[in-house]
């Protein structure tokens, strides 16, 4: 067996830089670890993810919010007294209706 060349995974149309190639590009260089590669018995390669709809991968502007703005308040919430537990319990049953599965 011969080992996967890295950049089949990619459009075809890429090289001619189509306009929707162009139009997502910048969308496509914020996501995390979107040229990552892993190594196989066939050397390095690059993950292919198919999956979108599942789950998707890391974005970089909702994960520097979700650091940013909700991070600094996520921690315990059996503490009473405590800002994070004033923060998170108001929010909790929001996002246990919001779930999606």
């Amino acid at each position: 067996m011969q080992p996967a060349d890295p950049d089949t995974h990619r459009d075809p149309t890429a090289s001619r830089g189509t306009s929707l190639e162009t139009h997502f590009a910048p969308f496509r260089d914020r996501i995390i670890g979107i040229d990552q590669t892993f190594v196989s018995p066939f050397g390095a390669q690059r993950i292919i993810y198919a999956d979108w709809v599942a789950s998707g991968r890391l974005y970089a502007p909702i994960e520097r919010t979700l650091i940013e703005q909700f991070g600094p308040y996520v921690g315990n919430t059996h503490t009473e007294i405590t800002v994070t537990r004033s923060v998170i319990v108001p929010i909790m049953p929001r996002t246990k209706s919001s779930r999606h599965m």
